[in-house]
């Protein structure tokens, strides 16, 4: 009973993200494992692509302002795109990109949701006026940007592949609780969220790893959160091997029996 349900859950999302998209366009519905947990996934393939960027329009039919894209590439960066306007969060506390008359999204996994004008309005406006939070990754700046518009999507993490998880795993709110459905597309035929994942965890831990080894030769490290917390060494290495308790390599992909 539950593998039917799941099936005509999955045929429902599919024949609606096929009204979405342009006709031209490739469009198979998969449930595919995400740290052991099963996400639907639209694979979109017949596009054109320029140095692995399309364009908006020649992807979805009509698309509002009110539409939010945040798209996450096959190399694990991170990105928002809400009405001509793009932000692309950078790491460690780097100033991120902003552009206005951005039309682009990039291969790789987009998740695509309606938002409350009032909250479209706030992140626009944010994204036009250069406003953002510190963070510690790509991915951590594009929840903050969210969040600050009054868009609930993840906890407060600490770690790339945390946010990565709840992003896909997660439901999406707005200020008064209420359920944001989100679609996740596939674009093109290398951006399988798991490998994404693999890539996400592989250039956290060299990162880390990094920072470690700075950590080594002055005795201490900076963490950028809230605040600035000063750290001794062995702090460190304990808070670095955090990231394989949710690495995706610890907890197995979930059989096609058990989706």
């Amino acid at each position: 009973m539950l593998k039917r349900f799941s099936a005509l859950l999955a045929l429902g999302a599919c024949v609606a993200s096929a009204t979405e998209l342009k006709p031209e366009l490739d469009c198979r519905e998969s449930l595919q494992g995400v740290f052991g947990r099963p996400v639907p996934v639209q694979q979109v393939n017949g596009f054109e692509s320029k140095r692995a960027k399309i364009r908006i329009q020649d992807l979805f039919n009509d698309v509002s302002d009110d539409t939010v894209f945040l798209g996450i590439n096959d190399q694990g960066h991170a990105y928002l795109n809400i009405g001509g306007h793009r932000y692309d969060g950078e790491l460690m506390r780097m100033k991120g990109g902003f552009r206005t008359n951005s039309n682009l999204v990039e291969e790789g996994l987009l998740l695509k949701f309606d938002v409350p004008p009032e909250n479209a309005q706030l992140l626009r406006n944010h994204i036009a006026t250069h406003k953002e939070r510190p963070s510690w990754s790509c991915l951590a700046g594009a929840c903050n940007m969210l969040q600050d518009a009054g868009i609930e999507v993840t906890e407060k993490r600490l770690f790339a592949t945390q946010v990565y998880r709840d992003l896909l795993t997660k439901h999406f709110r707005n200020a008064d609780g209420t359920e944001l459905p989100v679609t996740v597309y596939q674009l093109g035929f290398l951006a399988d969220p798991d490998n994404i994942a693999r890539t996400i965890s592989t250039r956290q831990s060299r990162t880390i790893d990094r920072h470690t080894d700075t950590a080594k030769k002055f005795g201490f490290f900076v963490v950028v959160g809230g605040g600035i917390v000063w750290i001794g060494y062995k702090r460190f290495a304990a808070l670095s091997a955090e990231p394989s308790a949710i690495s995706p390599y610890e907890e197995p992909l979930p059989s096609a029996e058990n989706l």
